[in-house]
């Protein structure tokens, strides 16, 4: 059976260094106010 192309890429994440994950209860750090910021523009001018 063939890997679907999520598993690909989350088998990809777990290989990097430094990979940030954003599953369930991840990260253990808050959001830059920065990061937030960008959600907040990227959903208003869409």
């Amino acid at each position: 059976m063939a890997h679907s192309g999520i598993r690909e890429i989350a088998n990809e994440a777990i290989r990097t260094p430094g990979t940030i994950r954003l599953d369930v209860g991840q990260p253990d750090f808050p959001t830059p106010q920065h990061i937030k910021d960008a959600g907040k523009r990227a959903i208003d001018e869409n």
